[in-house]
């Protein structure tokens, strides 16, 4: 299960980033916590560093390039600011829109299997 997504503000720069968590942000600015250690470290999951990188709060476009962050989480985090949706929301339109395309994708190969037409496949009944 993923990690809900910080919310997203626009700082006095005008940089779209996450909102970042105050205790995050002090550990890493006082030095009690230090960046460079943690990647050589390699600890925590992808999952935990997709997190992590939004808790001391990246700018999402520079999160969005980073290696642990995962399509659906950049996508929902896109909805998030562009259309004004919740964490929750944005997830699952995101995993909606994924299944669609997959559905769309597969509908062909999946006709030619069990021998139907392809409009029988994606049809909502």
């Amino acid at each position: 299960m993923s990690f809900p997504l910080q919310p997203i503000i626009t700082d006095d720069q005008g940089v779209v980033r996450f909102k970042a968590n105050g205790i995050v942000a002090y550990l890493l600015e006082s030095g009690a916590i230090d960046l460079n250690v943690l990647h050589e470290l390699s600890c925590g999951t992808p999952e935990d560093w997709e997190q992590f990188n939004q808790l001391i709060g990246y700018s999402l476009s520079a999160w969005g390039g980073l290696q642990h962050t995962s399509d659906e989480s950049w996508e929902a985090a896109n909805m998030m600011h562009k259309q004004g949706l919740s964490s929750l929301q944005a997830r699952l339109e995101a995993v909606e829109g994924e299944l669609a395309a997959l559905r769309e994708a597969m509908a062909d190969p999946i006709a030619r299997l069990y021998g139907k037409h392809r409009d029988d496949l994606l049809s909502s009944d």
